[in-house]
């Protein structure tokens, strides 16, 4: 109902209004409407599935007219349009977008004027119908391959896997995502297989952005993986500039919304993730390739799957090679310059990894339907991070403790 490419429409609407609440209502309706086995066909009936009044008649008009009229004038109006625009924007939230549009800015042109608008905002502006275009299986699958050649020449201890949409087996994606991790190699190994293996001062994954911008794949840094002294990209070239220490970024992400509250969220502190965000183009698209590693709808899903394997002793490890990936095309190759795609690279520690690959394959309403069901049925909280048993002190989330002094972590331990 009312679906869209970043969640539900009526979530995006809700979300840019302050007002997600009304449209997880609906969708928690829209749940309970799905698992009767008897006719709506009256709004007493309705009534008595265990929905609000209020709930209840929107459910009757949506059955009556098939659509809600209050949402249809959302969607309609001016100033929520003009919000729905805005926050699509990188780094433009539902608040920053209100501030925008009291500003008198109604099109994107206009936002090109706003000196407040910082380099990874104004970057997304001016790419905003490409960042917006949905992404091929076929182009998908090439960039995974470019990916996964960097990395093998980096470390091939590393393993990989593309998530979202593509692992979900859908025929097109709106960004890229990527969950690395170093497998455990004895039965016991938790800290020896945190997310970097490597000798080198500099992070492994900082080293796989550099040889995947030697490849002329990357063309834009959003954000880096932190190392000693912290990094920063120059967003109006590829060049990656060092930055003074303590300064910019800290444990794989920009001070901020990404890791350091999703952890607090969690009530589990766990290991470091490496983060990478950025963007990248593919010079043109290699025909036949691509198609072949995606094959029809589902196959590349299935292909992905395949190739991991579970032991005790071995942990997740890779049991067949990948398709030879395809070279980055020369700009005037047959078939032109593909649009600008987002892409995403992140190194977890491998007890992590099943929480990851759930929370980054989605989608984002069945996250939130496992997340609740973990909270109200099992008192439980999961994160992309681990599954921890909580208890509810007043009205704040508390972790369980065992002997009244340790943390008890249901997984991973």
């Amino acid at each position: 109902m009312y679906a869209g490419g970043d969640g539900p429409f009526s979530l995006q609407i809700y979300r840019v209004l302050n007002e997600e609440y009304r449209a997880l209502t609906l969708q928690n309706a829209a749940k309970v409407v799905e698992s009767q086995s008897m006719p709506l066909n009256s709004i007493e009936v309705i009534r008595s599935v265990g929905l609000g009044e209020k709930t209840a008649e929107k459910v009757w008009e949506i059955v009556q007219t098939g659509s809600l009229r209050r949402l249809d004038e959302l969607k309609s109006d001016e100033r929520t349009r003009t919000l729905l625009l805005f926050s699509r924007v990188i780094n433009v939230g539902a608040s920053h977008a209100a501030r925008l549009y009291a500003r008198g800015h109604r099109t994107l042109t206009d936002l090109l004027r706003d000196v407040s608008l910082d380099p990874r905002q104004r970057l997304g502006v001016q790419l905003y119908d490409e960042l917006r275009a949905p992404i091929p299986r076929a182009e998908t699958s090439a960039i995974a391959a470019i990916v996964r050649s960097a990395v093998r020449e980096i470390d091939p201890r590393l393993q990989l896997m593309v998530c979202g949409s593509y692992r979900r087996g859908k025929a097109t994606s709106g960004d890229i995502d990527i969950v690395l991790w170093y497998p455990a190699v004895t039965t016991g190994a938790t800290d020896d297989a945190i997310g970097d293996h490597s000798d080198s001062a500099t992070p492994v994954l900082l080293r796989i952005v550099q040889h995947l911008h030697a490849r002329q794949l990357l063309t834009h840094d959003l954000m880096l993986p932190s190392s000693t002294g912290g990094i920063v990209a120059d967003l109006t070239s590829t060049t990656i500039q060092p930055r003074a220490r303590g300064a910019g970024l800290t444990r794989g992400v920009r001070a901020g919304r990404h890791e350091g509250s999703a952890r607090r969220g969690t009530l589990y502190e766990g290991h470091p993730v490496q983060v990478y965000m950025g963007i990248c183009r593919l010079s043109s698209c290699p025909e036949g390739s691509a198609a072949a590693m995606s094959g029809p709808s589902g196959a590349g899903t299935a292909a992905a799957q395949s190739r991991f394997a579970y032991s005790p002793n071995r942990g997740i490890y890779e049991v067949a090679d990948a398709a030879p990936p395809p070279a980055v095309p020369s700009s005037n190759a047959a078939g032109g310059v593909l649009p600008h795609r987002r892409l995403d690279l992140r190194l977890y520690h491998v007890s992590e990894l099943p929480f990851a690959l759930i929370h980054w394959t989605g989608a984002l309403v069945f996250n939130r339907a496992l997340r609740a069901y973990a909270m109200l049925r099992r008192s439980m909280n999961l994160s992309e991070h681990a599954l921890v048993p909580i208890r509810i002190q007043g009205n704040q989330k508390v972790r369980q403790v065992d002997s009244g002094t340790c943390t008890h972590v249901l997984w991973p331990r």
